[in-house]
């Protein structure tokens, strides 16, 4: 959809694009430290409604741009909050699995960080290649 916006050829539609994908990552990576401190300060239920307010702002961002249709500034806040609200949602999750079943939650929060960090690694390197 992103690429479909872009004036150019496809080397330039690509190489926008990824980099607007860039923002995912930053999003997943800044999303589950946000949601982390939250379920700490206030519990896993204030957490959901976080994460209810997150999913509302990422949808909106995402019909909003497929109205305008138009590659601008919305589509790096609609890949940000992409990024941002799967990561807050997953660790969310993972953090309510982990106490359900009285076994720590590091593990959890670990694999998530690096998932976060090598999705925002290798959409950097992606956005460098010359070629589809």
């Amino acid at each position: 959809m992103m690429a479909d916006t872009i004036i150019g050829n496809d080397q330039e539609k690509f190489k926008w694009s990824m980099l607007a994908m860039v923002l995912l990552g930053v999003g997943e990576i800044l999303g589950c430290f946000f949601i982390g401190t939250i379920v700490d300060r206030f519990g896993s239920k204030t957490a959901i409604i976080c994460n209810l307010f997150c999913l509302t702002l990422m949808i909106a961002s995402t019909i909003w741009y497929i109205v305008v249709y138009e590659f601008n500034y919305m589509a790096w806040i609609m890949c940000f909050l992409w990024g941002f609200t799967d990561s807050a949602i997953n660790t969310n999750t993972q953090e309510m699995v982990g106490f359900e079943f009285n076994s720590s939650a590091e593990p959890f929060s670990v694999a998530n960080i690096f998932q976060c960090i090598g999705n925002f690694t290798f959409q950097m390197i992606v956005s460098q290649l010359k070629g589809k």
